[in-house]
């Protein structure tokens, strides 16, 4: 396993992930506004508390990924973001409902930044490019799908299951990781 390179496909999974979580609840705040009986602003706290913990996420866990390693980073990020949807989908207590979401963002954070650092902890330059242009493609292509998939769910199957599903994308990461994501710092191998 020490000179094994990460899966790109499953990194790039994960740092979809990040950004899907955010576009695929975003056509449900209708629904979850109903749902709580509250007003269109505090529904939108779902989405600022996620857009808050990935933001400050991602300056917590590189200096953290340094010390520890980037995988077991990685896979407690996704654990986070994992339990953070399953959580989530339990119909609970609006102010819950942010705290999760927070909660899914600090997972989200190391989904987002990790991916990238351990593609250039062992790509050359310009191995490092074309793996990242694939990442980015990723990561652009997925909102785009789940903003129109998290609307058309929501609506048929509701709001709750838009989470379950991000639960489930989570596990996948989880275990994705688990198999094809080895430790990429050379003092950690």
């Amino acid at each position: 396993m020490k000179d094994r390179k990460p899966s790109i496909l499953v990194l790039a999974i994960a740092a979809a992930a990040a950004v899907t979580g955010l576009a695929f609840v975003a056509p449900t705040l209708i629904l979850i506004k109903e749902h709580y009986d509250v007003t269109s602003n505090e529904a939108q706290l779902i989405i600022t508390a996620y857009l808050v913990a990935i933001s400050f996420a991602q300056i917590l866990w590189g200096p953290i990924s340094e010390k520890f390693g980037r995988r077991p980073i990685l896979l407690v990020g996704s654990l986070l973001y994992t339990l953070g949807g399953f959580l989530a989908s339990l119909d609970q207590s609006f102010i819950n409902l942010i705290l999760y979401r927070f909660l899914q963002g600090l997972g989200a954070g190391a989904c987002l930044s990790m991916p990238r650092v351990m593609i250039t902890d062992v790509y050359s330059r310009t191995e490092a490019a074309g793996k990242l242009s694939l990442l980015l493609a990723t990561m652009a292509i997925f909102p785009v799908l789940s903003v129109s998939l998290g609307g058309v769910i929501g609506e048929k199957f509701g709001w709750q299951f838009n989470f379950l599903l991000m639960f489930l994308l989570g596990f996948f990461i989880i275990v994705g990781n688990i198999f094809y994501a080895p430790e990429t710092i050379k003092s950690k191998v």
